[in-house]
């Protein structure tokens, strides 16, 4: 039976998928991720020349990044096989189209052997990578350790996955490339985890901690709107909750000065989403709980310990009449039993059975109708989690970046999947079906402020996410827009000066804003995704959309209505600058053109030009078109802004990036400001050039919850 490519042979090379690493006559090399998502990409469509785009689309996830980016990552490719001192170069450059893999180069996929897995997934590659088959689980007499540590607190950031390369059973690449099955359930600063989804899969529950409290609460969550329905305050940090089997309610625990409660939060239309209820008492040293909900709406399964120092037991309790029962004896020193989960088929409840700590865990199967006992596996190490897929196969994390099941019968894991970014906590949802986890990485965009008043806006009601983004000032009023990503859905927010909300877009899943353009009015806000050009109104956040007959649309200009906005595009390999006017469309630039803004007057264009630098001018009446700042690199959306009387644009620099202002009646270059920080990203400067606004890439540690769809 075929199994999954983990490496490939590109003539005397081989490129090693699951670690980065390129190998040649026994010498090794690594390639940085990118580099090596760029590489796979181009070897999947081998024989087709990619454009730029087509590669920031799939490799960047059409995230805006310079030409440099682009041919900067090519040439740490082309680096490492310039090892080999061949004439042949493994990436050819076709001018005005792209690039494309070199076609004399013979490929050769090669794999592993496997089993079919119990959850029907391709098998990613990069940085999502199958990895080697089946492992046989370890008798009760085995030393070998089959699992790794994971700890229960995670640290991580702001997610960015991406997932390669599905390959047929014969084993030949397809011509598909996943991005749709891993999605972003949450995004905000702090730390989001112990993810529970309802068994319809619409709601999502979590525990959250913002970064300015050590308070935990728990947020409820639609999965498909990404609305917070409603917040619980002040949970157990160590709180494991449940769903009722109706998806109504939730279980979970607190505690306080008082001592420890269990709480049924029920949901509700009320304004704060929820009414709760005391509806047990547990010891306080019992401070991680973790709960399962039988499938009547009173019985649930919970653990505690009866002294500090004792193994936990498990309970069951009838929430209706507070009868509590201990149901399972842990004999062994240890962290007992935990991790209780319903399975309503067999009418049993599994759990993890811990003995001498981190050295030995059992899964364990209670026969609820006749209280028999079944020890299904043992692996010497300590496991913190598990969940059931629907067939009731255990779902677990077998070390930091996988994630397996098992076969109870066979003793056998497969692996569902393998990242290189750290994930925790996996939990199986049958709707769909999906894989919902903790997510590791580390780092967040967020906006930085320059002032060149003394006076500064606030952003700390801005920056609320790990992924605030493409910041834009108004044209003439005290505004500004960018894109957040609170609720794992990217929106467009607006804010006053006094940092009051404007607006809130509430744009459907498959609408992702990006390089955002004001009306002239600043009434309405403009972008671009793919070939459509989308609006929204700032006081009725009507939206509209307007089809562009190209397959790659650059937005530059948007005038107070639907038509006459200025455009750059591609479709004829050469970029250029149109206009746009009730479905007519006219070239306006004839050498190449990229960004646009016009003059106050209306008279000029001034643009820049893709891989050129500088910043061109063109006469709209006399169509004479001129080189007008030379030598500057403008080539990242939102370089430069033109105003009445001068213009702004930025400049790398070697700790971020110059601000600097070209006087129109003088011609006279000024520096506005000299600012630290990433100089590959959008930018915006205030109408009254007091405030500057521009992203920022901030090394952190938070969790996010994620989903992989299967």
């Amino acid at each position: 039976m075929r199994g999954s490519v983990t490496e490939i042979r590109l003539d005397r090379w081989t490129v090693h998928l699951e670690d980065l690493r390129l190998e040649h006559e026994g010498e090794t090399y690594q390639l940085e991720p990118r580099a090596m998502d760029l590489l796979l990409f181009l070897v999947n469509n081998r024989g087709k020349v990619i454009s730029r785009d087509s590669l920031i689309e799939n490799v960047w996830g059409g995230t805006i990044v310079s030409d440099h980016a682009v041919t900067s990552c090519i040439a740490k490719i082309r680096k490492v096989f310039n090892k080999e001192n061949s004439n042949k170069n493994v990436i050819e450059t076709i001018s005005k189209r792209g690039y494309r893999l070199n076609p004399t180069i013979c490929v050769e996929f090669l794999e592993t052997e496997a089993i079919p897995a119990p959850l029907n997934t391709p098998s990613p590659q990069a940085m999502l990578t199958e990895g080697p088959g089946d492992r046989q689980l370890l008798s009760s007499r085995s030393p070998k350790l089959l699992f790794t540590y994971t700890g229960i607190v995670i640290l991580a950031g702001m997610l960015a996955f991406a997932i390669y390369s599905q390959f047929t059973p014969a084993g030949n690449p397809s011509s598909s490339y996943l991005h749709s099955r891993i999605e972003p359930m949450t995004s905000l600063n702090g730390l989001e985890y112990s993810p529970k989804v309802s068994t319809d899969g619409k709601l999502l529950s979590y525990l959250y901690k913002g970064e300015e409290t050590a308070d935990w609460s728990m947020h409820v969550m639609e999965t498909d709107s990404r609305h917070i329905v409603t917040r619980i305050p002040d949970v157990a940090e160590y709180t494991r909750q449940a769903w009722s089997a109706d998806n109504s309610s939730l279980i979970y625990h607190r505690i306080t000065d008082e001592g420890c409660g269990i709480f049924v939060a029920t949901l509700s239309a009320q304004p704060l989403g929820h009414t709760e209820k005391q509806v047990a008492t547990c010891l306080p040293h019992s401070q991680e709980i973790s709960f399962s909900w039988e499938d009547s709406d009173s019985l649930v399964y919970y653990n505690e310990s009866p002294a500090p120092q004792e193994p936990r037991a498990l309970h069951q309790l009838n929430i209706k009449t507070g009868k509590k029962m201990q149901i399972s004896k842990p004999l062994d020193a240890g962290f007992g039993d935990y991790n209780p989960v319903y399975h309503q088929l067999s009418h049993s409840l599994y759990f993890l059975r811990n003995k001498y700590w981190k050295n030995e865990t059992h899964l364990m199967q209670l026969d609820l109708a006749d209280n028999r006992l079944t020890d299904l596996f043992r692996a010497n190490q300590l496991i913190n989690s598990f969940s059931l897929d629907d067939k009731g196969w255990p779902i677990y994390q077998s070390d930091r970046n996988s994630i397996v099941s098992l076969d109870p019968q066979r003793k056998v894991e497969q692996l569902i999947y393998r990242s290189l970014i750290p994930t925790k906590q996996p939990i199986f949802n049958s709707a769909g079906p999906a894989l919902y986890f903790v997510s590791e990485a580390n780092y967040e965009k967020d906006l930085g402020l320059y002032s060149l008043s003394g006076d500064g806006l606030d952003l700390s009601r801005v920056n609320t996410s790990r992924d605030d983004f493409s910041p834009v000032f108004a044209n003439r009023s005290d505004l500004f827009a960018l894109v957040s990503n609170q609720s794992g859905n990217p929106q467009i927010y607006v804010y006053d000066f006094a940092m009051n909300n404007v607006l809130t877009s509430d744009f459907d899943k498959e609408i992702i804003p990006g390089n955002l353009v004001w009306s002239e009015d600043d009434k309405r806000l403009f972008f671009t995704q793919k070939s459509e050009v989308i609006s929204i109104e700032l006081a009725t956040a009507k939206v509209s959309r307007i089809p562009i007959p190209f397959n790659y649309v650059q937005l530059s200009i948007a005038p107070d209505s639907d038509e006459g906005f200025y455009f750059a595009s591609d479709h004829d390999n050469d970029w250029q600058i149109y206009t746009y006017n009730k479905g007519d469309i006219q070239q306006v630039t004839e050498f190449g053109g990229y960004i646009g803004k016009k003059s106050h007057d209306d008279r000029y264009l001034y643009y820049s030009k893709f891989r050129k630098l500088g910043l061109w001018r063109k006469d709209l009446s006399s169509g004479a078109e001129e080189l007008f700042i030379p030598g500057i690199d403008i080539l990242i959306p939102g370089s430069f802004q033109v105003f009445e009387d001068s213009i702004t644009y930025k400049l790398k620099s070697d700790s971020g990036f110059d601000v600097l202002l070209y006087d129109l009646s003088t011609g006279e270059q000024t520096r506005l400001a000299k600012v630290a920080g990433e100089n590959e990203r959008p930018f915006s400067v205030s109408h009254d050039r007091q405030y500057i606004l521009y992203e920022k890439l901030i090394q952190d540690a938070s969790a996010d919850i994620v989903k992989l769809s299967l």
